[in-house]
């Protein structure tokens, strides 16, 4: 069961960041799954992703070019406080930026939950 919600959250994540032309999807992820099965549907876009563990940035940078970012993800605001300090130091470009977050509420492996679209200015 918990596989296929994943891959209805995430096939939703990337049909939702096309059509409202979103500026990037950044999720947060423990061990890798979340970002991979966003880009199992091929959203023409940058993915960020947000985890504590450095192995799996490593990971994810190396195995699929993402550009992973060791984030405080235990935190319940980590992709949302990760997208304002990323539109601060301008890797969105100019305004409006509009990103898809992807995440939980319960900060554990497993648990993607959530999906926010959030206008950043």
């Amino acid at each position: 069961m918990c596989r296929k919600t994943d891959a209805i959250l995430s096939y939703t994540a990337a049909q939702l960041a096309r059509r409202i032309e979103a500026r990037a999807i950044i999720a947060e992820t423990h061990t890798g799954a979340t970002a991979i099965n966003v880009v199992a549907y091929r959203p023409n876009l940058p993915i960020v992703c947000v985890t504590e563990g450095v192995k799996t940035a490593q990971k994810l940078a190396l195995r699929l070019r993402f550009s992973s970012i060791c984030f405080n993800a235990n935190d319940s605001n980590a992709a949302t406080k990760l997208a304002d300090e990323l539109k601060q130091e301008g890797y969105f470009g100019a305004d409006p930026v509009t990103v898809v977050l992807v995440s939980g509420h319960n900060p554990e492996p497993g648990k993607t939950d959530n999906i926010q679209v959030k206008t950043l200015s």
